[in-house]
């Protein structure tokens, strides 16, 4: 759906270490890329999470609305 937008998912991001049934990667929180090198849409549905996730990217440096959106 995203790919009709020129948009490509290039890795995913989980903390639990598995593979996908898809080409593409599956990476951990520790290594998401510096903010100015990846755009993220955390697509989450399990209450409290995005409160979870929130602080961890604003520690990284991204900033919601300009290099992450929260989905879902």
């Amino acid at each position: 759906m995203l790919e009709q937008y020129g948009i490509r998912i290039t890795q995913y991001i989980d903390i639990k270490d598995r593979r996908l049934n898809c080409r593409t990667p599956v990476i951990q929180p520790e290594d998401i890329p510096e903010p100015d090198r990846c755009f993220i849409l955390p697509m989450v549905g399990k209450r409290g999470v995005r409160e979870l996730i929130r602080p961890l990217l604003r520690a990284r440096g991204f900033v919601e609305g300009v290099n992450c959106i929260f989905a879902a």
